[in-house]
């Protein structure tokens, strides 16, 4: 049995793969006021949109505020942005 790489954006239909693995670039933009810290950064080439984006980190997400976790994709963790 063969496994395929992904190379689309990993995506589900109500939120993005905010998994640290598949990004770069990271920088620390700001936090918010329970904790939850805010990043800039660059999705790796074929793992996401190009260009700068800001989002929470998933794994913060899972620790400060578990209810807006989305399903793992690809072995990847997601967030729902609605719910952060």
């Amino acid at each position: 049995r063969r496994t395929l790489q992904r190379r689309r954006p990993v995506r589900v239909s109500r939120g993005p793969a905010c998994d640290e693995r598949l990004k770069e670039n990271i920088e620390l933009h700001h936090v918010e006021p329970d904790g939850l810290p805010v990043y800039s950064f660059d999705y790796k080439p074929g793992m996401g949109p190009q260009g700068r984006q800001i989002n929470p980190m998933a794994h913060d997400v899972a620790k400060l505020r578990p209810w807006a976790l989305g399903p793992e994709v690809g072995g990847y963790m997601t967030i729902y942005p609605g719910k952060l």
